[in-house]
């Protein structure tokens, strides 16, 4: 996939890390790609250091500290092949670093053992205040 590239209402893009890192729109919504870049920027619009001042360690250590925040955000909601998600809830799975499938998962759906899966309900951003 390329960023940009406009996929279809019942397709969604959604993060793995390394590569493209947030879900975007479903069902016609604006379709949306975030980089690792956009969270250094993000990291400096927050901490300050987008303005120069990288020699002030406080306004770095917040830098990285936002980062390493939203890394691990995206990082927490993936599981290992080996715990199997609920039953009839909307997965997406991945294996080496590329999405293999997504869907509603079934009893009789198996996971490759060295993917990992997360509930994209999980992916989505939260809305709610």
């Amino acid at each position: 996939m390329k960023e940009g590239e406009i996929i279809n209402e019942n397709e969604i893009v959604l993060p793995v890390p390394g590569s493209h890192v947030v879900a975007v729109g479903i069902g016609g919504k604006e379709k949306r790609f975030m980089k690792k870049e956009d969270i250094e920027k993000a990291a400096g619009d927050y901490s300050g250091s987008i303005l120069g001042f990288t020699d002030n360690k406080s306004v770095m250590e917040k830098h990285k500290a936002f980062a390493d925040g939203a890394q691990w955000r995206i990082n927490s909601v993936w599981h290992d092949a080996n715990e199997k998600p609920k039953i009839g809830e909307l997965i997406i799975v991945e294996v080496y670093g590329k999405i293999w499938d997504y869907g509603k998962y079934d009893i009789c759906d198996t996971i490759h053992p060295k993917a990992r899966w997360a509930y994209m309900e999980d992916l989505l951003p939260n809305t709610e205040e």
